[in-house]
């Protein structure tokens, strides 16, 4: 490794992690550690359960990388450099981001959020600006229902948001037929919401996930078979490296797609001609970097 480092280090500092999609980081829901109370110990077990162990896992589990914007530092113009905005969101929120995500949606971008539709301010004042402007209404369902997905019966704990509107489509309802998930446009983008906690407990959430983001045009850029092996691309320019991980207890043999990278506008997802595409073998709880490199619109493996 260390000769390894003494060749590429250098490269490789100046590399980005190639992300597929931001997460909206809602500094109020993190900075609890001066608080007290029944609210703060909701929060924080709906942010450990249904955003920890939930959705940021089993985003990662879905073959997807992201990077993370700051909602109340960035402005409209940073969160509209990211092709979509995925937000852990609970019922408070304060009226100057909610009218910072309708914008951003409104203006092109793709808003995915969950598992709660904010409907008062940091105040406990009412605040349905988001929903308001999205052209939804939210009933939150106080009782443990069973969701229909695919035929199969998911149990979700209560309480569940469940949404109505003209302009959506229903992704998923509950057993009682209120509408739990559902996307629509709204300006130039796109919104999906979905109104129950997800906690990696099944894998089907992974491919309900994946579904859900693919809905809404996100392709990863790169992709690995099987699923439960994992990748990351760091890219600067016309060079990068791919990393493989492998943290099961058997050995993989996989296979790993690079459908794009950032390095020039004119290369599009193409899923019939991806500029790389190899197979791997990855031993137990073992890791491979690979060095690549782009060349004539192909990213082929920089050689020894």
């Amino acid at each position: 490794w260390g000769k390894w480092i003494q060749r590429h280090g250098s490269d490789l500092a100046e590399t980005k992690k190639v992300s597929d999609f931001a997460l909206g980081f809602y500094s109020p829901y993190y900075a609890t550690e001066y608080c007290s109370g029944d609210w703060v110990q909701e929060l924080e077990s709906a942010r450990t359960n249904f955003f920890f162990d939930g959705f940021a896992r089993i985003v990662q589990l879905a073959g997807f990388n992201y990077s993370f914007r700051d909602l109340l530092k960035s402005s409209l113009q940073d969160l509209l450099q990211e092709e979509m905005v995925s937000v852990f969101s609970l019922e408070r929120m304060d009226e100057e981001t909610q009218s910072k995500l309708l914008d951003y949606c409104r203006k092109g971008g793709k808003l995915l959020l969950g598992p709660r539709v904010p409907l008062v301010d940091l105040r406990n004042q009412k605040c349905t600006l988001l929903a308001d402007g999205l052209g939804i209404e939210v009933e939150p369902i106080q009782k443990k229902e069973i969701i229909l997905w695919k035929g199969m019966e998911c149990p979700f704990d209560a309480p569940i948001h469940s949404f109505s509107g003209r302009n959506m489509t229903t992704l998923l309802k509950t057993a009682g037929g209120k509408t739990c998930a559902a996307q629509g446009k709204c300006g130039e983008g796109h919104w999906l919401m979905y109104g129950m906690g997800l906690i990696h407990n099944f894998d089907y959430l992974v491919s309900m996930t994946r579904e859900w983001i693919t809905s809404l045009g996100v392709q990863p850029h790169v992709t690995v078979e099987p699923w439960d092996v994992q990748a990351c691309l760091r890219w600067k320019d016309s060079k990068g490296f791919l990393f493989l991980f492998n943290y099961h207890d058997v050995d993989i043999r996989s296979h790993v797609t690079v459908h794009a990278v950032p390095s020039d506008s004119q290369i599009k997802f193409n899923r019939k001609k991806p500029l790389f595409s190899r197979p791997f073998f990855l031993g137990r709880r073992s890791s491979i970097v690979i060095p690549l490199r782009l060349k004539n619109k192909t990213v082929v493996p920089l050689l020894r």
